[in-house]
């Protein structure tokens, strides 16, 4: 990259489209798996919107972001586009019949989880002085992901409901703070901040 996008200041901030996917594809999937509707085949109908939205359109934003220097978009939005792309790929085969899940423990997909635990768990610290609105948002998708590593792993039905809910409300926290992104040019530090921060 030879710097001209940087210097021509034609992208938008990657934190508007970024937060919108991470949370309106989470939230789409998250409802099911929080139980509140559908049933064993409804993922097959949710993940196409989970893949192009929350997964796609969010990896793009991350590389947006990488264009613009913004290091933590480029780590957490990558890594979640990525997270929901790969989802979706293993939904598709899995409703088709080229493979197939297990009924109780899946610890393939469990380790999935840890994976992106892990990371977010890292953004979530550095998040921590940039933004409180961001420490909360990958704070609770952080949780909710190690909370679903161990679901998964171990087939425990009552906790992948309950992880469920914690990326419900870490979906609604994207939202929150994607909100005043649409009406500033300013950096993500003052678009995510927390109402009545100083600096």
């Amino acid at each position: 990259m030879n710097g001209s996008l940087k210097k021509t200041s034609h992208i938008a901030m990657p934190w508007v489209l970024g937060l919108y996917g991470l949370g309106g594809g989470t939230f789409v999937i998250a409802a099911h798996m929080a139980r509140w509707s559908g049933g064993p085949e409804s993922p097959a109908y949710l993940v196409p919107f989970v893949a192009i939205f929350g997964g796609l359109a969010q990896f793009l934003a991350g590389m947006w972001a990488y264009a613009a220097d913004d290091v933590l978009a480029t780590a957490m939005l990558g890594t979640w586009g990525s997270f929901w792309l790969g989802y979706g790929i293993l939904t598709r085969l899995i409703a088709s019949g080229r493979l197939t899940a297990p009924a109780e423990a899946f610890p393939e997909l469990a380790f999935w989880f840890v994976a992106v635990a892990a990371i977010t768990w890292i953004g979530t610290v550095a998040a921590t002085t940039l933004s409180s609105v961001l420490a909360w948002v990958f704070g609770l998708f952080a949780l909710a992901s190690t909370f679903e590593a161990i679901a998964t792993g171990f087939g425990l039905y009552a906790l992948s409901i309950f992880a469920g809910w914690m990326f419900v409300i870490g979906s609604m926290a994207a939202w929150y703070g994607a909100r005043p992104c649409c009406r500033t040019r300013d950096s993500a530090v003052r678009c995510c901040r927390s109402p009545g921060a100083s600096n």
